[in-house]
C-alpha cells in the first residue's frame, strides 16, 4: 500500500522590493494540511490542547527566524544573511509568507541569492517581479544556471540579481 511522503512539498513564491538601500523578500511557503497541523503540535508548548497567542508569536518568530537564516545574499566575496521584518501572515490555503530585510552594501549592483531552505524542502519556486512604475531601481532577477534540479523538482534556489538605479 503507498503512504505518504515523509517530506512534504513546499511550494514558495518569492517576491523581492528594493526599499532605498535594502532589500526586501516576501517569501511565501504553502504547507501541505498534514504539515501545518503538525506545527499546531510543535505551537502547543505547555501541551493543555489549545495554542495561546503568545504560543502562536513565539513559533513564528522562532520559524521565521530560522528561515531568515537559511536566506543569504553573497557579492564580492561578502556573505550577508536576512532578518525577519514583521509578522508572519497566515492564510487558509495553509501558505505562511514572512518578510526578510537586508541592507545592500556598498551601492551593490549584483549579488546572489540562496536559498538553503529551499534546498532542504523540496518543491516549486516562483519569483515575483514588482511592478516598475515609478521605480527609481529595477531589479533583474533570473535563476541562475547552478540551480538545479532534483527529481522533478528544484534543489536549492539560486537566484541571480542585477540592480540598475537610474540616475
Amino acid at each position: 500500500m503507498a503512504h505518504e511522503s515523509p517530506i512534504d512539498h513546499v511550494d514558495r513564491q518569492l517576491a523581492f522590493v528594493l526599499k532605498g538601500e535594502t532589500l526586501e523578500l516576501r517569501y511565501r511557503f504553502q504547507k501541505t494540511q498534514r504539515a501545518a497541523l503538525m506545527q499546531l503540535r510543535s505551537m502547543d508548548v505547555d501541551r493543555d490542547g489549545s495554542i495561546s497567542a503568545l504560543e502562536r508569536e513565539q513559533f513564528f518568530t522562532q520559524v521565521g527566524q530560522r528561515l531568515a537564516g537559511q536566506l543569504k545574499l553573497k557579492s564580492k566575496g561578502q556573505e550577508q544573511i536576512f532578518r525577519m521584518a514583521g509578522e508572519v501572515v497566515l492564510r487558509p490555503d495553509f501558505s505562511q509568507e514572512f518578510r526578510f530585510t537586508v541592507p545592500l552594501k556598498d551601492n551593490v549592483v549584483a549579488t546572489m541569492f540562496f536559498d538553503e531552505f529551499s534546498g532542504r524542502q523540496p518543491g516549486n519556486v516562483t519569483i515575483a517581479q514588482p511592478p516598475i512604475v515609478g521605480r527609481k531601481a529595477l531589479l533583474q532577477i533570473k535563476q541562475s544556471p547552478s540551480m538545479k534540479r532534483l527529481r522533478g523538482h528544484g534543489g536549492m534556489t539560486v537566484l541571480e540579481i542585477k540592480i540598475i538605479r537610474s540616475k
